[in-house]
Formats: structure tokens, C-alpha cells, sequence
């Protein structure tokens, strides 16, 4: 029996995609507003965590795209997502243990804490990738 492959809607993906890039963009625009403001200013104690949180608030709009987007997947496409997302948390949450002793135990540096974040980011995407390979997407 011949597979069926599932055509994409590419105007729900532009529009996925659009969303996306706006609020990433917002994102970059803030972190690097907040970062040089931080450098050059030198302000006080509560305004500097004002600035540090900045990017944080606006990485919201990023999660509230990719919400969007995950709405408009049909039931397969959104299960594997979901999936993606699993397998992303636990690839985060193995990743901080592990160095958490790496860093307790073996003396390696501290690592900052949002990099957890971009440990889940590159093993979602990784994982949707491979995930829609496997059922040739």
C-alpha cells in the first residue's frame, strides 16, 4: 500500500512564520536595547533588574506564536509536537542534572541559566525534524 503524504497549508506556514519572525524580531530589538542600556548607564539596582527581565517579557509573544501556530496543526501534525516537546524537556532536564554534577563535582564552569532554554529549543527542533522524517512529512 502506497503512503499518503500530507500536503503542508502554506499560508497557515506563512502565517505561522510571520508571527514568529515579528515577535522574534521584538525579542532581538529589546535584549540588545536592555544589554546596551545596562552597559552604558550603569543604573541602579531596580532599574538594572527592570532591564535584565525586559527580553523575558517580550520571549513571551515567541511562546505565544508558536501556541498560535501548534492550533492550527491537524491532530497528527499537533501530536507530534507534542511529542517534539517531551522529548525536548527531557533532553533538558538529563542536560542540567548532568552538568549541574559536572559543575558540583568535576569543577566545570557555571553556565548561565537561559541556556537551558536553548538547550530545549535545538532539541525540539531537532526532534520535530526527526520526527517528521520518520513518518516521511
Amino acid at each position: 500500500m502506497k503512503k499518503q503524504f500530507q500536503t503542508i497549508d502554506w499560508s497557515k506556514a506563512k502565517r505561522s512564520f510571520r508571527r514568529t519572525a515579528i515577535y522574534l524580531g521584538i525579542y532581538l530589538i529589546l535584549t540588545f536595547a536592555s544589554a546596551s542600556m545596562l552597559v552604558t548607564l550603569h543604573p541602579s539596582r531596580a532599574l538594572a533588574i527592570t532591564l535584565a527581565l525586559v527580553p523575558a517579557f517580550a520571549a513571551i509573544g515567541i511562546v505565544r506564536a508558536y501556541l498560535l501556530s501548534v492550533r492550527e496543526l491537524d491532530e497528527f501534525q499537533r501530536r507530534l509536537h507534542y511529542e517534539a516537546i517531551l522529548i525536548a524537556a527531557a533532553v533538558t532536564a538529563f542536560a542540567s542534572v548532568a552538568y549541574g554534577f559536572l559543575e558540583l563535582w568535576a569543577g566545570f564552569p557555571r553556565l548561565p541559566a537561559f541556556f537551558a532554554m536553548l538547550v530545549m529549543v535545538g532539541a525540539f527542533s531537532l526532534a520535530i525534524v526527526v520526527l517528521n522524517w520518520r513518518h516521511r512529512l
